[in-house]
Order: structure tokens, then sequence, then C-alpha cells
């Protein structure tokens, strides 16, 4: 789910798309960012409904469009988890209309907005998501069948994946990004030879095409492949805020690459950063493998209530043996290391989203919102609403 969460909030720090999480029931919201609880009209019960049927039995990405070219896309993962992008708008709205639909799904039309973004935004970051989460891409999956979840989509996405399919247009192909990733969870490092650069050139070949803007449609990539990227690291033992830290500089690098090259160049460095950091985990003398297996269980678990029965069950040793190997190993407590790796991620939640900070300390399993001022407090030495004052990145919510 941590996995999840970071995607999202990237995409919606690139794209501009709304995004939010919610429960197989539809009925939970787990996480969200572009819009507050408060201010967003999937809340709407009559549309989340409407929203939700759309994916029907195959869990299929659908594209649904409303009035005044306002759409969204939904998808599921194959646990059931849901993810509804939107609202946005292919054409600009005027305050009166985007009033008016505020009103109409129940939200105050103060400070209320719908982005302009393209069709092929929607289905890029929707695109992402569904193979971020599922393991194949949407050409996977032929127009017919979209067409059978979502009776209601939009004409020009069905011409969107039938160009695909006529001008063979392929996707990363998933073998080639299985070793990739293979090789970052293992520490192999690639190079820069001849041979290699011609195994890699796929991602910038094999794609498709994610957006007209060609800066665009690079920056898509590179964003799903450091998420990616991060994620095969943490499965290979990296402590999860490290690779946290290391994607966030490597983020930080995208946005400053100015042409399709340098973003290509990026990738070689995503990869042997993230499988230099597997290996001086596999490196470090004395720790044991319980424990690297101990402190995977906990970044994968973070927004989850876990004892140290839980972990000790994990890795099956009893608790007491498990305490003492992990605070010979680490100087730490387990949920001395527990509430660490929490307020990394919170760190990594008031810097690149706009949720509220109720919302950050109850996800991440701190029983109120006092109590995770003061462990936050605790570790980086200001409360969380200074440190989102001091590091926020980006603004998400429109001017």
């Amino acid at each position: 789910m941590r996995e999840l969460n970071y995607l999202c909030m990237h995409l919606c720090q690139i794209t501009g798309v709304p995004i939010r999480c919610l429960d197989a029931t539809g009925q939970v919201t787990l996480f969200q960012y572009g819009y507050s609880a408060e201010g967003d009209p999937v809340g709407f019960p009559p549309l989340r409904t409407k929203l939700l049927s759309t994916i029907g039995g195959k869990n299929k990405p659908a594209i649904e469009t409303g009035e005044g070219a306002v759409m969204y896309a939904v998808a599921a993962d194959r646990l059931g988890v849901v993810v509804i992008l939107g609202p946005v708008s292919s054409e600009s709205l005027s305050d009166a209309q985007i009033a008016q639909y505020a009103r109409a799904h129940g939200v105050s039309p103060d400070g209320f907005y719908i982005k302009k973004r393209s069709l092929r935004t929607l289905t890029s970051a929707v695109s992402i998501l569904y193979a971020a989460r599922n393991g194949k891409t949407l050409d996977d999956v032929a127009p017919g069948q979209l067409a059978d979840d979502a009776p209601t989509i939009e004409v020009e996405t069905q011409g969107y994946f039938m160009d695909i399919a006529e001008n063979d247009i392929i996707r990363l192909d998933y073998e080639r990004e299985r070793i990739f990733l293979s090789s970052i969870r293992d520490g192999v490092d690639i190079t820069s030879s001849a041979a290699t650069y011609e195994n890699m050139s796929i991602f910038e070949t094999q794609t498709g095409i994610l957006s007209n803007n060609i800066m665009k449609h690079y920056e898509y990539n590179a964003c799903a492949m450091i998420t990616l990227a991060t994620r095969a690291a943490i499965d290979g033992g990296v402590d999860p805020a490290t690779a946290y830290a290391v994607s966030d500089l490597l983020l930080k690098r995208l946005e400053k690459c100015r042409t399709p090259q340098e973003m290509f160049a990026l990738l070689f460095d995503v990869h042997n950063s993230f499988a230099r950091q597997v290996r001086l985990v596999r490196e470090k003398r004395g720790t044991p493998t319980h424990v690297e297996m101990c402190m995977r269980y906990i970044g994968r678990n973070l927004n989850r209530p876990i004892t140290p029965d839980d972990m000790a069950r994990a890795v099956n040793l009893h608790k007491a043996h498990l305490s003492r190997l992990f605070m010979k190993a680490t100087g730490e407590s387990l949920m001395g290391y527990l509430r660490r790796q929490r307020v990394e991620a919170a760190k990594n939640m008031l810097k690149y989203s706009i949720e509220p900070i109720p919302s950050i300390a109850s996800y991440l399993c701190f029983p109120t919102q006092s109590h995770f001022g003061k462990v936050f407090k605790d570790v980086t030495g200001v409360t969380p609403g200074a440190y989102r004052a001091a590091e926020r990145v980006i603004e998400l919510r429109a001017k």
C-alpha cells in the first residue's frame, strides 16, 4: 500500500490530476491527493457509486465522461483496491461552470477547481498505475473489453488504444522490465557499453506514447521507473527511509532534465544508485538475516498496526530473541525503529502532499494527532506543521 501511495503522490505532482485510493468496498478513502476530503466531489455517494460501477467484473480501467467535458479514470488492482483519478476537463471551464459542478456534487464552490488536462494525460496516468499494480500494460486489454467494462467510454479513448495496435507501438516488454528490476534487487550495476545501451534503449523507444508533449512523455516514463526501482530496492533489503531519500534526490534531478537524452541518461543513475544501496546493505558486516527480514516487514507495514509479536511471527523467531538481535545489529529497539520509519514516511507525505496532518497521523497508525506531533518532534526537532512549512516541495492545489 505504501508503494501505491508513493506512486499516486508523484503522479498527482507531475500530472496535476487529483487521485484518491479507496478500499475494496469503495466506501473508505485510504488516501488522496489534489483535494481535501471535504472538497472532493468523489465523496458524493451518487457520483462515487457511478464511477465504481464502470470497473465491471474484469477490473479493467475505465474512462468516465460527464457534463462540461469533465472526465474521470477508474482502475482496480488485483487486491481490489480502487483508484479514481479526476475530475479533469478537456476544455477550459468558466468559474460559473465549476461552481455549478461543485454544488451538484455536494462540495463548497469556494476554492473548488477543475484542472484542464487532455484525455491522453488522464489515460497515461491510469496506464502507469495499472501497469505498476497489475504487472501488465493496458495494451494487453482489447478495446472491446474496455467497452464492456465502461459502456460510456469516450470514442476517443477507444481510438487511442486502436492507434497503439494499428501502429505497432510496443509497451515496455515485461521480461525486460523484470530483468531491469531484478538486477536492482540483486545489487547488480549496469554499464553504458554499446550492448547495454542497446538493451536499455527499450525504455526510450518502446514505451508507447504517453503524451503529445515529448518532454512529458519521457517525464512520465522516468517517474514510473523511479517509483518501480524504489520498490525493487526495498524488496532487495534497503531500508525504506533510505530508498525514499534516494528516490527524492532522483526526482529532483528529473525536474532539472531539459532533454530526452538527459532523462534517458538519468535511468542509468536510477538503476545504479538503487543497486549500490542494495549492495551496501548486503556487504554490511554483522547484520543478521532475521534483522533484515524484520526491517523489510516493518517497511511494508507502516500503515498497519503492528507489534513486536507480529514482527517475531513474520521472521519466525521468539520476540525476546528478535529484540536482542535487533538491538545488537542496529542499536535501536523494535518499536523505536518502527516509530522512526513512520516519521520518515510522514516527512515524505508532508513534503509532497496536501493531506491534512490528522490524516497522515491516522494513516501511519499514530493513536492521536498529539501523539504523532510529540513523536515527530522527538525525532526531527520540529513539529509536523513547521516541517511542512519549511520543506514543502510543491503546492498541489490550483490557485
